[in-house]
């Protein structure tokens, strides 16, 4: 897959991440910009399971820099591109609840890897451009950020 627009489905871009990484922007917080191959260059894990158990969900992909002890969360979703009002609001529903399992299964990791810093994103495909929200620490938000 040479194209962000034809991705069809969350497995697609899940593919699409792993295999441009070093193509692919990112950000860290109060930090400069740099490309998600070159902070974590490594795939930890790819659909696994979080908790242990498989009835609690199913987590999408976990980067990891082994140089730095540092892990990178990412939930991924695709977005149907339909037109319309209720395709609007699914959309805004589904990157809502994308950002929300990203932070809940970091704090997983983090309670695994406690020396570890760990990040965390959502990815969309959305107007078939791949945003990634590398966001700061979970520890700094675990207060903050409801479940």
């Amino acid at each position: 897959m040479k194209n962000i627009s034809q991705i069809q489905c969350e497995d697609q871009l899940q593919d699409y991440i792993i295999e441009h990484s070093n193509e692919i922007p990112c950000s860290f917080p109060n930090s400069s910009k740099s490309f998600l191959g070159k902070e974590f260059p490594e795939v930890h894990a790819r659909e696994y399971f979080p908790y242990g158990y498989s009835h609690l969900g199913k987590g999408d992909l976990i980067l990891k820099n082994r140089q730095q002890k540092r892990f990178l969360v990412v939930e991924t979703k695709y977005l149907t591109p339909c037109s319309g009002k209720t395709a609007r609001r699914k959309r805004t529903e589904h990157r809502k609840k994308v950002k929300e399992q990203a932070i809940k299964y970091a704090k997983d990791l983090q309670k695994r890897y406690p020396d570890a810093d760990i990040y965390y994103a959502s990815v969309t495909n959305s107007s078939h451009i791949i945003k990634i929200n590398l966001l700061d620490n979970v520890s700094k938000y675990s207060h903050s950020e409801s479940m």
